[in-house]
């Protein structure tokens, strides 16, 4: 073997040890938290957060707002159980109500990427002075010790966190425009 390739060997095995330490440091959960008022009643912010064939109006993982994504929708289209599917080039996950309480709160479980992440999700309606406010909040623990997965599951918050708040967003503009 010659000088050059052991010189690469070792540091591609340096930059894989540091790598793994590195990951160690990473938080094994995060939180993030959206939220905004809209100008429409609870029950119409509740049957669009409840029904998963509705999901496709303000959902940013929807083909409505990017067209590189596919959605099929399960037998169970609205409450405990609904469930809608997507694949992209980048990833494919699916998003599934866990319990729904009618016009105040709706829990999700989100998984990405063959269920290597599972986002739970709750999104809230309360009212602050008169008008609906919707607040998203969603956590990931991660149990891996796979450094790549640590470094995954941290770039996923932010892209968790563009969800939330693009998706709101639609929401909000779907309603007040409906």
């Amino acid at each position: 073997m010659s000088t050059s390739v052991i010189i690469i060997l070792i540091i591609l095995g340096f930059l894989v040890v540091v790598a793994t330490l590195l990951s160690l440091f990473l938080p094994g959960e995060w939180k993030t938290e959206s939220s905004i008022s809209i100008d429409a009643t609870r029950k119409m912010i509740f049957q669009q957060l409840n029904k998963s064939k509705n999901w496709e109006n303000w959902l940013n993982m929807s083909p409505k707002f990017d067209e590189t994504v596919t959605t099929e929708i399960g037998q169970t289209e609205e409450g405990a159980g609904a469930i809608q599917q997507w694949k992209s080039p980048d990833m494919e996950g699916k998003v599934m109500i866990q319990n729904s309480q009618p016009e105040n709160t709706v829990e999700y479980l989100i998984d990405f990427d063959n269920q290597l992440f599972h986002i739970h999700s709750t999104i809230s309606i309360a009212s602050i002075h008169g008008t609906p406010k919707v607040i998203w909040i969603s956590k990931l623990k991660m149990n891996k010790i796979n450094p790549l997965s640590r470094l995954k599951g941290v770039a996923l918050k932010q892209l968790m966190l563009e969800i939330q708040e693009k998706s709101l967003e639609q929401l909000k503009a779907y309603l007040e425009n409906y």
